[in-house]
Parts: C-alpha cells; structure tokens; sequence
C-alpha cells in the first residue's frame, strides 16, 4: 500500500517578517506540481508557533491561490483559529497545548470542526493524544477526523490505529521507516525532508527510492537540533531552486 505524504511547509518571510509573497507563489505553486499529498502550513517547521495570526493567515491564502484546498493542512496554535480554517475550506490541525491530563485533552476535541485533526507533541502538552484518549473520545463521538502524532514508537501507532478505527487519518510524524509506519497501521507520515520539494523525487509507489530521498534530507534536518536552525538550513536549500 502506498503512503500518504503530508509535507510541513517553510514559512517564506521577508526582512519585516511579512509574507514574502513571490518567493511563497513560487513555492506553492512548485509544491502542487508534485504528487505530494498535503502541505501543512504554519507548523512547527514553518515556525507558526511565533508567527502573528495576521501573517499565519496572509500564508495560507497564498497556498490557498495556488494549491487545491483539499491538499492543504494549517495548525491551529490556539483553539479559536480551528473555524476559521475549516471555513475556508482547508483542514484543521489543532496543536494540543499545555494539557495536563487525559480530560484536558478529551475536552479540547469535544469543540472541533468535523474535518479536524489534532497535532500531538510532547514538546507543547504534557498529556498527549493516546490510545486510551482515542478510545474514549471515539466512544463518546468526539473523535476527530485524524492526527499527527510525533515521538511515538511503532507500537503506539499500532495502537492508536486500533482505537481510532479505519477511516481515521493518523500520520505517523516520523518518516524514518515509511514501510513499517504504515504497516503498523499509519495512513502515512509527516516528511520534514521533503519540504525543499527535491527535483528527483520518486513516484509515490517506489517507497524504497522515496526512503532513500527522505534519508538524504533527514540528515541536513538532523546536524540541528533547534527547529528553527532546522527551518534556516532547510530554507537555504529551497531558494536555492525556487
């Protein structure tokens, strides 16, 4: 079975750290060209976490003019931005957030639009999205549309996909071994390395080259260990080709 691939997209900004609108149309529009499944902007990579919701906002309505809404992802780092992305035709992406136990986290998917997701990371909520969450919000009907989970082992991803059910979207954050990831039960993964958008990269059947590219990336992601040494490195190589 062939992976889904979302790609967590660079934030393009000038030297008043405003949209650079040029430089993010080519990119974009580069980006929907590709076979790429999803592009998530304003993630972590993307640095959305520091971003004014104004200039979060002037990114996604630039991918929005060159890239199918249905291929677009866009954290929401507070709960109030979750409609308004929804509205717009794009898909959700909650980022649990300074949540201390499992009802903080049941709580804060009890609100979502339909076609949310939810963004779990250790690095920003104490309590995460488990199996036992996934269990529970999908009993009570509050079970959203999909997840990205980061720092999870294959196991984890074997057991959310057990509580969760079939049609749930769960993107394993690591792309280090794509094969296993989805036969562990991930409908794909969340490949950091491919958003400089390589000029050789493969068809979405041959996994094994598609490995080989994300490799050759993962180690220029992995000589930083701050996200946004990450995000500046990674930036170079893409204007390099814009």
């Amino acid at each position: 079975m062939a992976p889904s691939v979302m790609v967590p997209v660079l934030s393009l900004l000038d030297r008043r750290d405003q949209v650079d609108r040029g430089a993010c149309a080519a990119y974009a529009q580069r980006a929907c060209e590709t076979w790429l499944d999803g592009f998530l902007v304003a993630g972590s990579l993307g640095l959305g976490f520091r971003l004014p919701e104004r200039v979060q906002w002037d990114l996604l309505e630039v991918w929005r003019s060159h890239v199918p809404a249905d291929r677009l992802f866009a954290c929401a780092w507070r709960p109030s931005e979750t409609l308004r992305i929804s509205d717009a035709g794009v898909r959700p992406v909650l980022v649990l957030r300074d949540l201390k136990d499992d009802d903080a986290v049941l709580r804060a998917l009890e609100s979502l639009p339909t076609d949310a997701l939810v963004y779990s990371h250790p690095q920003y909520t104490g309590a995460v999205l488990s199996s036992a969450v996934v269990d529970k919000a999908r009993s009570i009907g509050s079970l959203p549309a999909g997840a990205k989970v980061s720092k999870v082992e294959l196991e984890d991803v074997r057991a959310l996909r057990e509580a969760a059910g079939p049609e749930f979207a769960l993107f394993d954050g690591r792309c280090r071994h794509v094969c296993a990831s989805v036969a562990a039960g991930a409908t794909g993964v969340v490949a950091v390395p491919l958003t400089v958008l390589p000029e050789d990269l493969p068809p979405r059947e041959n996994v094994h080259a598609l490995q080989a590219v994300i490799d050759r990336g993962q180690a220029v992601v992995d000589a930083h260990s701050d996200v946004a040494d990450q995000a500046d490195a990674l930036r170079r190589l893409l204007l390099e080709s814009l």
